[in-house]
């Protein structure tokens, strides 16, 4: 397949669609079956948008591994390779581990959550365009104090450090940028996004999706 940037990968973190493991913060207001049912659902229109986009290649980043049929699924209809994470490594060294191995192929990795549904085409090309005109880190933050996707053109293992650092907290970004800035590292911030984690999330999706499940 010819790619626009052939030099370039997306890595795509994702859990297994498993009841009671996943969007497990919009329990009770959905159902574990129905969370996981949203779970697929989002992963899904990512890839479809990323698919469609045809900027790279597509890496999909398996928890707790790529046996499930759902990544068997995705491998088929998107042509992604599928790779496990470091189980149960904590979340910092999954992700340096996943972009250290796009880096042994690729010059601009970046690597992405599967629930942000804010997140354009136009937003990856931005970010893939930034790492080849001389940012060594790209990061898209999220409203909630997170990020969504964060690139890189260099790994620079300071940012993953788990010590200290209060995954899924609304210190995440502010954290980041300033471990960024103390390893003098040049970096390109993405606009905001916003990525569905709460009640408060799914409703405003919902708003947005008039064809969407009717969950709530």
């Amino acid at each position: 397949m010819s790619y626009i940037f052939p030099e370039a990968v997306i890595q795509v973190f994702c859990k297994a669609p498993i009841a009671g493991t996943v969007k497990t913060r919009l329990i009770p207001t959905l159902t574990a079956t129905e969370a996981a049912e949203l779970h697929i659902e989002l992963t899904t229109n990512l890839l479809k948008l990323l698919y469609a986009a045809n900027l790279c290649p597509i890496q999909l980043w398996c928890s707790p591994n790529p046996k499930h049929i759902f990544f068997q699924t995705l491998q088929q209809q998107f042509g992604v390779s599928l790779h496990s994470q470091l189980n149960p490594a904590a979340l910092g060294a999954r992700m340096e581990a996943a972009i250290k191995f796009g880096l042994q192929k690729y010059t601009q990795v970046l690597l992405v959550g599967c629930d942000c549904v804010s997140l354009t085409s136009a937003n990856f090309e931005s970010a893939i365009l930034a790492l080849q005109h001389k940012h060594e880190v790209v990061l898209a933050p999220t409203e909630d104090g997170g990020y969504i996707l964060i690139g890189m053109s260099r790994l620079v293992k300071e940012v993953f450090v788990d010590t200290n650092m209060p995954w899924s907290s609304n210190q995440v970004f502010a954290i980041t940028k300033n471990r960024l800035q103390t390893a003098k590292t040049k970096v390109y911030t993405l606009e905001t996004q916003w990525d569905l984690d709460e009640p408060k999330d799914l409703r405003r999706y919902l708003k947005l999706n008039i064809g969407a499940h009717n969950r709530i």
